[in-house]
């Protein structure tokens, strides 16, 4: 993503036509782009869904673990918020002016009007819907009964992930479509990760397998798209071209976020180093065991760079990607509401706060709602998990984070 932000930055710069560019790069993508950025939250599901085979905790350090995700959640969202907005008067006289503007505004006149809210994406048709649901009912038979009627073992597996896509994504579109006020609730995030769950346990019901290898078939957490993965490898496999995708979004508000650099970074450089050793001493006050300790501390960074923050520090990544999953959740579920409830309206702090706190997950909550803020989330989840990696890497700052969190261990 950072890297084809860079590469359109210095096309522009390069060519000093932004048109051409916008013609060469931006029109051919959009489509694809915007198909992602549709789907974009289905992406995530996976590593939910996989949950149940996270490694178990003894229940004391359950309860304190939930505590400190929600609570470490929290204090993530309002301290990068504190942050983004004490950064904003070192900015110059000209962009702090043009940022109290509306997105949009022309800058003199006082009377424009302020540009509508965007609507939210219309929810999905009953055609597709539909279309889902036929899809996942004829390969679940396919995939229980094929074996008896002679269909070879590959033609049986292929049902089964075409099975858990398509169940996957029906679940998805049918937690768009409940009532608002239900899905205040119930994010359609929530509704999909059970629903799927659900639906796999009635494939392993009737195929006479247990859920934990259905759940294992489902996500081998492999190379997506090739012989031998399962439904969810094939869709969390998009999650990476749908993050790249987040450049061209950036790139469109490039104007904006270069007004906001040191907002964007003086956040998310502190945000990481907060999240980091404020979860360190957390983790250590609550007396977690060893594991849990070291698993929780990359809780706000993007899964991929989480599970690798944790093997650098000796963790377990089974656990991370659990914890990490759970954060993502809570943020994407009621981030937006709680901003609102603080009186936090600014777009860029709102982007910024969501993509610091919850990552992947919290970003795609913000897609087709809150477009400006969007743009600042994707950013503000890139920079904080490079940030991390990068804290983490270094053996004197790792050697300081392990010794405060693992701090009373026997």
């Amino acid at each position: 993503m950072l890297a084809l932000l860079a590469g359109l930055t210095a096309a522009r710069a390069v060519t000093g036509n932004d048109a051409a560019v916008d013609a060469a790069v931006q029109a051919p993508l959009a489509p694809a782009a915007g198909a992602l950025g549709r789907w974009l939250a289905v992406f995530f599901v996976p590593n939910l869904v996989m949950l149940p085979l996270a490694p178990a905790l003894p229940a004391a350090d359950v309860v304190r673990l939930v505590v400190i995700v929600i609570g470490g959640w929290a204090a993530s969202l309002f301290s990068s918020a504190a942050l983004a907005s004490g950064l904003r008067g070192l900015r110059s006289p000209a962009a702090a002016a043009a940022a109290t503007r509306p997105t949009g505004a022309a800058p003199a006149p006082a009377a424009a009007a302020a540009p509508a809210k965007p609507a939210g994406p219309p929810p999905p048709s009953d055609t597709l819907v539909g279309s889902l649901g036929a899809a996942t009912a004829l390969s679940f038979v396919v995939a229980v009964g094929g074996g008896a009627v002679g269909l070879p073992t590959s033609g049986v597996f292929g049902a089964a992930k075409v099975y858990s896509i398509a169940l996957t994504l029906l679940t998805f579109c049918i937690g768009q479509r409940l009532p608002k006020a239900v899905r205040v609730v119930v994010h359609p995030l929530v509704s999909c990760t059970l629903g799927t769950l659900g639906g796999l346990s009635l494939l392993a019901s009737a195929a006479g397998i247990p859920l934990a290898q259905a759940l294992t078939g489902y996500c081998a957490r492999g190379a997506a798209l090739v012989s031998g993965s399962g439904g969810g490898d094939a869709l969390f496999g998009l999650l990476g071209p749908a993050v790249v995708s987040f450049a061209l979004q950036m790139d469109a508000r490039r104007s904006r976020i270069a007004d906001r650099a040191v907002e964007v970074f003086g956040t998310t450089a502190g945000a990481s180093a907060i999240a980091l050793f404020g979860t360190a001493l957390a983790v250590r006050v609550a007396g977690l065991s060893a594991v849990a300790r070291v698993a929780a501390l990359p809780r706000v960074v993007t899964a991929p760079l989480a599970v690798s923050i944790a093997g650098v520090l000796g963790g377990n990544v089974g656990m991370t990607a659990g914890i990490v999953a759970v954060t993502g959740l809570l943020g994407a579920s009621v981030g937006r509401a709680a901003l609102t409830a603080a009186g936090i309206t600014d777009p860029v702090v709102r982007g910024l706060a969501t993509g610091a706190s919850a990552h992947g997950l919290g970003t795609a909550a913000l897609v087709g709602e809150e477009p400006e803020a969007f743009a600042f989330s994707a950013i503000a989840m890139a920079c904080v998990g490079v940030f991390s990696t990068a804290l983490v890497c270094v053996p004197a700052v790792r050697a300081a984070l392990l010794a405060l969190a693992l701090g009373g261990i026997a």
